[in-house]
């Protein structure tokens, strides 16, 4: 995706995920999907902003929905120190929606009603397949992205 996005390689920037960080993390393979936005014309664009959600398997509910600049990270999450103390290296801001009061979730938008919780992202959301490999922003690519560039882009 960040290779054909918009931005090309230099898109990549906004997603910050490492070769190490990959490696110390194989359960996370599985969480991982494709970014697809076709509604709202953005499947090209690379995102920045990170969503948390849980929604019911077949797409009809949502419990809740975090709209976040925190990245799955210790500096955006914090550690304590071996004295005990927080750490915290970065200061991260995000909205946590829930459904009304008296009910237990929301529904995803629906153009035709004009009503329900507008989401970022196509649903349902398409996992990585086997051959799939996740952006590194570490990793050298020699595919020419959008711009006719390889990663890492070298300077003029």
């Amino acid at each position: 995706m960040i290779r054909s996005s918009l931005e090309g390689y230099i898109g990549g920037g906004s997603v910050p995920y490492s070769l190490k960080g990959h490696l110390k993390q194989p359960w996370l393979r599985g969480c991982l999907c494709h970014w697809k936005s076709q509604e709202w014309g953005r499947s090209r664009v690379v995102p920045h902003i990170k969503t948390y959600s849980r929604i019911s398997p077949d797409m009809r509910n949502i419990a809740w929905l975090l709209l976040t600049s925190a990245n799955l990270s210790k500096a955006a999450w914090g550690t304590k120190s071996n004295a005990g103390k927080s750490m915290i290296r970065s200061y991260e801001l995000g909205v946590l929606f829930l459904p009304p009061p008296g009910t237990n979730t929301f529904s995803p938008y629906d153009p035709v009603t004009a009503r329900g919780m507008l989401l970022p992202y196509s649903l349902p959301p398409q996992s990585y397949s086997k051959t799939d490999k996740p952006w590194l922003w570490d990793v050298h690519y020699d595919e020419l992205d959008t711009h006719g560039n390889k990663w890492p882009i070298d300077p003029p």
